[in-house]
């Protein structure tokens, strides 16, 4: 019974994902578009967005285990993030991509993964302190 509830908590997690992503999706269509009436709206290519979405929801479970030290969780997430980056975005691509073009999104990515990761970890850390005094 629990790995039923486990596999129906990642497709529920994936399908909130896979929504956030098609919804940011329409939304930059439309604000490239420029609001125009010629906006295609939701793309059927975007469905690439599912598989991205479960492995966004297992890197959810996996900085969620409680049996894993903290870095191995973070360090966990991070790994699962970015790969499934790389391998449902960058690799399917039809651009033309060189090693360096690849080393400097992999850095920018990164960046950006951790800076996000600190703030929502600062937030969230603040929260269950001011919870917790209440």
């Amino acid at each position: 019974m629990k790995t039923v509830r486990f596999i129906l908590k990642i497709l529920k997690n994936s399908c909130v994902y896979f929504t956030l992503l098609s919804l940011l999706l329409v939304f930059l269509n439309i604000g490239i578009e420029g609001g125009s009436s010629t906006a295609k709206g939701y793309d059927v290519s975007s469905l690439i967005f599912f598989p991205i979405g479960l492995c966004l929801a297992l890197a959810q479970e996996a900085l969620l285990a409680k049996n894993m030290p903290r870095w191995g969780r973070y360090l966990s997430h991070y790994a699962i993030t970015l790969a499934s980056i790389f391998l449902f975005l960058v690799a399917p691509s039809d651009a033309q991509v060189s090693s360096s073009t690849v080393l400097v999104l992999f850095a920018l990515l990164s960046v950006l993964y951790w800076l996000l990761f600190g703030i929502i970890l600062l937030i969230y850390t603040r929260i269950k302190k001011i919870l917790r005094a209440d």
